[in-house]
């Protein structure tokens, strides 16, 4: 078995991170949710099988998440909100990332921090919330949804709810 760097340069996670990772807000449109939208972070890191074995690394490194297939590459992923707040936060703050994806941590740790404080749980907090999101990873371009319709949904179930 190959020998990981990760012990002796934990630095190098950074930098990998910086290549290869993703800081998330997944947005799921859900029924049972009270306003029809779930929030949730998302720490991930991807590559092709040949490479997985580094995946497995960071797995054991952080002690946490999990490694799965995606179509045709691996993923490193970590979403639940002890594990992110014990571990990968505290590591990036320590080890920070130096190109575009230090915004997308930045924002990552603020979103973290105001569904810690309950803001997902209400209208305006939510709206919030997901327009921060939208501001991440190349502004969202990839999502399904647009932003607008994102934010027409939540004040829509609003409006229902106090009518």
């Amino acid at each position: 078995m190959e020998q990981s760097c990760f012990t002796e340069r934990p630095d190098w996670i950074a930098g990998f991170v910086d290549g290869e990772g993703c800081f998330t807000l997944k947005i799921v449109r859900s029924n049972k949710a009270t306003y029809k939208i779930q929030v949730q972070l998302e720490f991930f890191v991807a590559q092709h099988e040949r490479s997985k074995h580094v995946l497995h690394d960071l797995q054991k490194y952080f002690g946490c998440g999990y490694v799965c297939q995606n179509k045709n590459c691996f993923e490193y992923r970590v979403h639940k909100t002890e594990d992110l707040r014990r571990v990968i936060l505290p590591f990036f703050k320590k080890y920070p990332l130096l190109t575009n994806k230090k915004h997308d941590f930045d924002t990552f740790c603020t979103i973290f921090d105001r569904m810690s404080n309950g803001e997902h749980l209400n209208a305006s907090g939510l709206m919030n919330i997901v327009q921060l999101g939208y501001t991440m990873n190349s502004l969202g371009a990839s999502r399904k949804h647009t932003l607008e319709a994102q934010l027409k949904r939540i004040e829509q179930m609003n409006q229902k709810r106090y009518s």
